[in-house]
C-alpha cells in the first residue's frame, strides 16, 4: 500500500519555459526516489534487477514527464543526464 502515497505533482504552470520544466522535472523525479530510497533502494534485500526496475519504472518517467512536448537542447540533455548517472549509481 505504500506505492498510493508516491503521487507526485508533475505539470508545470502553464508558459514556463523549458529550463523551468526541467528543473521542476528534476525535482519532481529527485522526490520520487528520495521517497523510495529506504524502502526500496537501501533495502539490502531486494536485488539489483528489482531496483533497477523501480528506477526506471517510477524515476525515470517522472523525469521525462511531457518531455516528447519539449524542443531540447544539448544542455538540457547533459542536465538531464546528469541526474540520471547521480541517481542511477545510488
Amino acid at each position: 500500500m505504500w506505492i498510493t502515497s508516491l503521487t507526485l505533482e508533475v505539470t508545470c504552470p502553464q508558459g514556463a519555459d523549458l529550463d523551468d520544466k526541467i528543473q521542476h522535472c528534476l525535482k519532481c523525479a529527485g522526490t520520487a526516489f528520495g521517497r523510495l530510497k529506504h524502502r526500496v533502494f537501501q533495502d539490502h534485500d531486494i536485488c539489483k534487477d528489482t531496483k533497477m526496475s523501480v528506477y526506471k519504472a517510477v524515476v525515470i518517467p517522472t523525469l521525462l514527464y511531457a518531455s516528447e512536448t519539449w524542443t531540447t537542447y544539448q544542455r538540457h540533455l547533459r542536465t538531464l543526464e546528469k541526474f540520471d548517472h547521480a541517481y542511477e549509481a545510488s
